[in-house]
């Protein structure tokens, strides 16, 4: 009966570990971006919702990935250039170079963006480089 109960304790720790990524680690890798980038001065994410997951093979390197389509809700905190090609980036007044015109504080926009990670032995690497 003991072997019983290991063995069941050890699938569910097998299978438990191979979980694939969900909307909270979408979160943290989102906000990983910002803090590496310094964009959290310039704005907040909120309402990340997930919309869409793809499992897939990468034809370029043969490594499995998974892509999480998601949803959020942008606000500008400061002035600064912020638009969907950027990305999770924004491009701070000192630097706008070409003089595009700044986003204020308060805007809100809503934010379509997919999350890619990669299947390494460990977990799942996100873009920000860390194991989920």
């Amino acid at each position: 009966m003991k072997s019983y109960y290991l063995f069941l304790l050890l699938i569910i720790i097998f299978f438990g570990c191979q979980s694939k990524p969900d909307e909270e680690d979408c979160k943290i890798v989102a906000l990983n971006i910002i803090l590496d980038n310094d964009s959290y001065r310039y704005y907040d994410i909120s309402n990340l919702k997930k919309i869409n997951a793809v499992e897939g093979t990468d034809t370029k390197n043969g490594q499995m990935f998974y892509d999480v389509e998601s949803t959020m809700k942008i606000t500008i905190l400061d002035e600064c250039i912020w638009y969907p090609e950027l990305g999770l980036k924004v491009i701070p007044p000192s630097r706008n170079f070409f003089k595009r015109e700044l986003n204020q504080s308060g805007e809100q926009f809503e934010f379509r963006k997919t999350f890619r990670f990669y299947k390494t032995e460990n977990g799942w690497r996100g873009e920000d480089n860390i194991i989920y």
